[in-house]
């Protein structure tokens, strides 16, 4: 997880940044997922992050459930992420945000 300032932090933010990152993941995980802010300015270190066994929709609802329970005052209005099964568990767990692919996963 994050720690407490960081997590008070994203409760205020309202642009999340999220992607994973697989190559550095010890052996029983599959991907390292984390999700930075922007606030007053540049992107911010990761508030959070999550060892995930795979990339389902399922595992992704489930990790958004407990950034929720842990940041129960979050208000994402726009939210980048890669292009994967993740945008549609935040357009579920943040019907209001924007959610936006971020371009360079298109490389």
């Amino acid at each position: 997880m994050g720690d407490l300032e960081l997590l008070d932090s994203l409760s205020r933010t309202t642009v999340w940044l999220a992607d994973g990152i697989f190559k550095i993941v010890p052996t029983h995980y599959f991907q390292l997922y984390s999700i930075h802010f922007t606030y007053s300015g540049p992107v911010n270190p990761a508030a959070v992050y999550f060892l995930l066994p795979n990339k389902t929709k399922d595992v992704y609802d489930r990790m958004l459930i407990e950034i929720i329970r842990l940041v129960p005052t979050c208000t994402a209005w726009i939210i980048l992420t890669d292009f994967e099964i993740s945008m549609f568990s935040f357009h579920e767990e943040f019907p209001s945000a924007t959610i936006s692919g971020c371009y360079f996963h298109l490389w």
